[in-house]
């Protein structure tokens, strides 16, 4: 790196304001030298082997991100994490100035010195992983100009065994005492160009060494067939192989050895019967009796490979499928930065929706070790499949497909190992739902299991989508054993640990997991980090394995899951999921782009401060997900910076029920009021609190009160008034008035009344006005609280009664009693 120094790169928001769509972008083997570099990517944009002498921001001015894989690095200033939402970290060197992660989701540092786990986690229970060493890795193979000018090799780094820092300094003061060999392009490595079919190139590399693919498109109608030891396959210019006829791009034959494929995209080309059609790249055979044994030779290192199935406009927007992007069936196999994505967006009008792929990745072989893998949207199957002893995976990220509600329905996960494995190491692993989509769980599979920190997030309804974190089996049982989260923030959730040895376990009063509830679906359980936990059998669901059994193609096997048992553990606590929304004025001055923070006062105490939002325009809803122990009683809303901003609504939902807070045609203008914060210390607060009304199901009834003519926006028959409750209850409304055998109800959404919205129209008025949960009406002097509920149904005449308890004097006429007709009986 130090012979090739640029002051800059540089990698920006996109046209979406943020970084979700910069993907197959790379940078490798320099030295930055600016004082600061932006690097705001997601996934498929691997930063290797360079040095970064000022900071490296990993995202652009509070745009969303969604990386990412770093290796083989140096970064002398501040690493600054940003919006990222994960991303993997091996053998890299950070400065005095250390990282900082402001929010984030799922980090994982492997063989990284100078690194400060504590200050990066935060308050954020688990977003840090810390790797002391790498196991064993061969850094990616890269080109070099020898000196004469006129040469180019290839150099291939040497395999290391718990690489560390060392390593990183070797590799960067002393490059050849890291390499292995290096091949001479065009007398030992064959040059592959766009047009080449893989005949011609399986004709070419015969007697060679290697093969470098060149910049460019190659539509394969075969497999590149790679059978050497030792044998490199590089490309430059993320070269995109498409594979058609149902036949792989790329195939690694069973038996040979240190083989390096590195820098590839490969693309699904094949129509049809996606059953037929074989995986992208299949290193090895299936059957057990080919793997034969490795005697701890290491088959070879798969670095930066990416893998898409879609419908794109540059091959005609075809519809396309295939069962897996990735097999491995070899033993010791590295697998060095992964991306296998099911298009989840494309530019043939979602198009993609209509493609199929079962799985991301299928491990057959033994022994195969992950650094850095994302999988996404494959719907027919677990995204992740392992059926090989000894797996380790570090850093896996899931978004499940979103587009296709069956996948929860057949029971599919995002990570799956067969229950016969014995022995397997996951960490860091985080799976996400974006939408309605709901599954059974993200992880499914053997509980002979070492599992640090698995995360679920879901950007929906609520964490209540994942029903379980993990749900394990033993071979021989017949029931799962289902894990819930040990703890939820918004919409993230945490199971931190899940031991390989569930006997020892149970013995042991091992900590961590936590079994769901045995109320109704969508509850879950809490216990503290340190509290042991037990967990409760669950029954399997019948039709969920029917399904699983017969809407699998290929390879889709049943997976059967193990038994997890801990001991002594008390009753785990109800929570309750909730979804707070805000929603901006588009008065002067209401966006901000300093955030704002919320928490909600239980039991005598305020909840610790969650994260509502980090930058707001006008008119725009802000939601966050968070799971409580019980029904608040107030809202705290707070500036987090100096910017002021301004709001016009506040809901709260949790079920069935739904409270209005603050409700506004738009708002006030800008001053001392309940509709603005100010972080400044303006003419508005820097926080606000407000009253939660109480989620039971209360309803008051007291006597008329016209509804003017401006605020009638639907009639409905008085008479039916059961039916009005319900669209009362519904809508959110605040009240109706019965006159004449008509309702007019109240504007959805509204609880807050002025005073002209109340006229009372004498006692023998027989009309009646009636309102769900607590509201509130204002008057020139005061506010008014009414609250009820119904104690019971009956068809007469009866006597209602309702008070009205003000903040300040008011009227003799808000306490009243008056003899009214209805169904009900109402007490407040």
């Amino acid at each position: 790196p130090n012979e090739a120094p640029l002051p800059h790169v540089w990698s920006l928001n996109g046209d979406h304001a943020g970084a979700t769509q910069n993907f197959w972008r790379s940078v490798e083997g320099v030295t930055l030298t600016d004082s600061s570099i932006v690097w705001a990517v997601s996934q498929g944009s691997p930063l290797r082997r360079s040095v970064v002498e000022g900071d490296l921001y990993l995202s652009d001015n509070g745009g969303w991100s969604s990386g990412g894989f770093m290796a083989d690095v140096r970064v002398k200033g501040i690493l600054d994490m940003g919006t990222q939402q994960q991303w993997f970290f091996r053998n890299v060197a950070l400065g005095s100035k250390g990282v900082v992660c402001p929010i984030g989701w799922n980090y994982v540092f492997m063989g990284v010195t100078g690194l400060n786990a504590t200050r990066c986690q935060g308050s954020t229970l688990g977003k840090v992983v810390e790797v002391k060493d790498t196991p064993r890795i061969a850094e990616k193979p890269y080109i070099v100009q020898e000196e004469d000018g006129q040469t180019w090799n290839i150099y291939v780094p040497s395999l290391r065994q718990s690489s560390n820092d060392s390593y990183v300094r070797g590799a960067f003061a002393n490059a050849s005492a890291a390499i292995d060999r290096k091949l001479e392009i065009g007398q030992d490595v064959f040059v592959a160009r766009p047009g080449h079919t893989s005949s011609q190139i399986n004709k070419g590399i015969r007697g060679k060494k290697g093969l470098l693919f060149t910049p460019g498109v190659y539509t394969l109608e075969g497999p590149v067939q790679i059978s050497d030891h030792g044998f490199v396959v590089l490309g430059i210019g993320f070269p995109t192989l498409i594979a058609t006829g149902h036949e792989p791009a790329m195939q690694v034959v069973d038996g040979a050895t240190d083989v390096r494929i590195a820098s590839l995209l490969l693309e699904a080309g094949s129509p049809g019967n996606p059953s037929a059609a074989r995986p992208l790249l299949v290193w090895g055979e299936r059957s057990q009796h080919s793997r034969g044994e490795s005697h701890g030779r290491v088959s070879g290192v798969l670095s930066d490979f990416f893998a898409r199935v879609g419908s794109f406009s540059y091959q005609g927007c075809k519809s396309v499928s295939v069962e897996t992007m990735l097999e491995i069936n070899s033993n010791d196999v590295i697998v060095d930065d992964a991306w296998l994505w099911h298009a989840d967006h494309d530019d043939c009008g979602y198009k993609s929706d209509g493609c199929y792929s079962a799985h991301g990745l299928v491990v057959n072989g033994e022994k195969v070790s992950v650094y850095g893998l994302s999988a996404e949207h494959a719907l027919g199957g677990d995204i992740v499949r392992w059926n090989g002893e000894g797996g380790e995976t570090y850093f896996y990220q899931c978004e499940l497909p979103y587009h296709n509600p069956q996948f929860g329905a057949a029971g599919y996960a995002g990570y799956a190992v067969s229950p016969k494995i014995r022995k397997h190491t996951a960490k860091g692993v985080g799976i996400y739902i974006i939408g309605k989509l709901s599954v059974k769980s993200a992880y499914v599979g053997s509980a002979s299991l070492d599992l640090e920190n698995l995360v679920t997030v879901v950007v929906g309804d609520g964490p209540q989508q994942f029903k379980n974190s993990a749900c394990v089996r033993d071979t021989d049982a017949a029931k799962d054993h289902c894990l819930q989260p040990e703890h939820c923030d918004d919409m993230r959730c945490i199971l931190s640990t899940v031991s390989h040895d569930h006997q020892h376990t149970a013995s042991q009063g091992h900590r961590h997991a936590v079994p769901r509830s045995s109320g109704r679906e969508g509850d879950s359980a809490s216990s503290k980090p340190g509290q042991d936990a037990r967990v409760e059998e669950k029954e399997d669901d019948e039709e969920v394995d029917r399904q699983r059994g017969s809407a699998g193609k290929g390879t889709h096997d049943r997976l059967t899951t193990t038994a997890l048992v801990l001991a002594n553990t008390p009753p785990p606590k109800s929570q309750m999921h909730f979804k707070l929304a805000v929603e901006t004025s588009s008065q002067l001055l209401a966006e901000s782009s300093t955030g704002a923070a919320y928490s909600f006062y239980i039991n005598g105490k305020w909840t610790e401060s969650r994260d509502l939002f980090s930058s707001a325009d006008p008119g725009q809803e802000l939601t966050s997900n968070c799971t409580l122990e019980t029904w608040p009683t107030k809202l705290r809303l707070k500036a987090k910076g100096i910017d002021a901003w301004g709001y016009k609504q506040i809901t709260l939902t949790s079920g069935e029920h739904k409270r209005t807070l603050l409700d506004s045609i738009d708002g006030d203008l800008y001053g001392d009021n309940q509709y603005w914060l100010d972080g400044s210390g303006g003419l508005a607060p820097s926080r606000q609190e407000y009253i939660v009304p109480d989620h039971t199901s209360a309803w008051t009834i007291y006597n008329h009160y016209d509804v003017h003519d401006g605020h009638d926006v639907e009639q409905m028959d008085g008479t039916n008034i059961e039916a009005v409750k319900r669209k009362v209850k519904e809508g959110g409304y605040a009240g109706f008035t019965l006159n004449l055998g008509q309702a007019f109800l109240k504007p959805s959404g509204s609880n807050i009344l002025a005073k002209t919205d109340l006229d009372f129209m004498g006692d023998t008025s027989t009309a009646a006005f009636y309102m769900y949960g607590e509201q509130r009406v204002r008057t020139s002097s005061s506010t008014v609280t009414l609250t009820g509920t119904f104690t019971q149904t009956e068809t007469s005449t009866t006597q209602a009664s309702t008070s009205m308890q003000t903040s300040a004097a008011t009227p003799s006429s808000t306490s009243l009693t008056t003899p009214v007709s209805t169904t009900t009986t109402t007490t407040t």
